[in-house]
């Protein structure tokens, strides 16, 4: 039976005894959930995304198209009113759990963080030498790009040139810190034979 669309679905998730989800794909999925609430067991094509999937209450997952496992846990359930009302009781009591968490009050605080003034970051030579690299890369990466099509259509200013300058010095400190560091020798000595093992075996090939 074909209903049509509605805005109270409500009725129908009451007069039904079984849900059935063939979904190949879901986000977070509502009539699961609404479902899940009116306490009907749920049947479903297994969804390794869906939270409440990986943690089966009140749901009988099968594997993803097949029709015969899905037809036979639905007869199973109409055959045992034992069967379905535990699974509705643990359908219903999963979904209260959900719905017993406020979500807005965590957006607030994702808000209220995301607001706040943040603090001056360190000037490049405050920072460690991994983090100056990984910073001159990025910055590289978006200004160059910039820059670059500036340069091409007769826009470059001399300044670019001179704050690249600036940035490859920094980097090549920060590189010369790395390889002076004491973890990195030590890294080099621990994997100095492994390193001769491979050169080895390419000359082999």
């Amino acid at each position: 039976v074909l209903e049509g669309f509605t805005t109270n679905v409500l009725p129908y998730y009451q007069a039904s005894d079984v849900m059935l989800c063939t979904s190949k794909f879901e986000g977070f999925s509502l009539a699961l959930t609404e479902s899940k609430m009116c306490g009907l067991p749920l049947v479903a094509y297994y969804l390794p995304n869906w939270d409440m999937a990986r943690e089966p209450r009140g749901v009988i997952n099968v594997e993803q198209g097949d029709v015969w496992a899905a037809a036979d846990a639905i007869v199973d359930i109409l055959q045992s009113d034992s069967l379905k009302k535990r699974m509705g009781a643990e359908a219903r009591k999963s979904a209260e759990e959900l719905y017993s968490v406020d979500l807005g009050e965590h957006w607030d605080r994702i808000f209220a963080e995301t607001l706040k003034p943040k603090p001056a970051p360190a000037s490049i030579e405050e920072r460690t030498p991994l983090e100056a690299a990984v910073n001159i890369a990025t910055d590289f990466y978006s200004r160059g790009l910039w820059e670059r099509s500036n340069y091409v259509s007769g826009g470059a200013a001399d300044g670019n040139w001179s704050y690249y300058a600036e940035q490859c010095r920094v980097l090549s400190k920060a590189l010369k810190e790395l390889g002076e560091s004491e973890s990195y020798r030590v890294g080099l000595f621990v994997t100095a034979i492994p390193r001769k093992i491979k050169n080895w075996l390419k000359r082999k090939k």
